[in-house]
């Protein structure tokens, strides 16, 4: 059963996250704070979470259904979910620095390029959770 409560408070957090964010990366000084980057690793970890939840539950459903076309959009959110997880690790390994022990910083060495990235990447996952709303849940219900 697909808790879509669950999955909606997902998507609540993930955009809470992200705005929050964006208002902290006006600020360089707000920015380079051990909140911020808690901030940062609670959103990678919600983001992932969330596709999890997504690929476990419903995508994998939609798989399984015999009419071609839940096929082709369970595969293309599959594909799209696959993305997600490049930019994200891609951006972990730019930006962040987890290797001391619990000890999470950001490493921003070009500040305008670190900004560009970050909304770039926000973007794209709150496209995401518009696409997810408006074509996989109603397809989901359907079954």
């Amino acid at each position: 059963m697909i808790d879509f409560e669950k999955i909606n408070q997902q998507n609540d957090t993930i955009t809470e996250l992200s705005n929050v964010l964006t208002l902290l990366m006006t600020d360089r000084l707000l920015l380079d704070t051990h909140l911020s980057c808690e901030l940062f690793d609670r959103y990678l970890t919600n983001v992932k979470e969330h596709q999890d939840v997504v690929e476990r539950k419903m995508i994998s459903s939609l798989l399984c259904s015999k009419n071609k076309q839940d096929n082709k959009v369970a595969n293309d959110f599959l594909e799209g979910s696959k993305e997600i997880r490049r930019i994200v690790k891609q951006y972990t390994k730019k930006w962040c620095n987890h290797n001391r022990v619990n000890s999470k910083n950001l490493i921003i060495g070009d500040y305008d390029e670190f900004i560009q990235i970050t909304k770039q990447m926000f973007e794209l996952v709150l496209n995401r959770i518009v696409d997810e709303t408006e074509k996989l849940y109603p397809l989901i219900r359907k079954l």
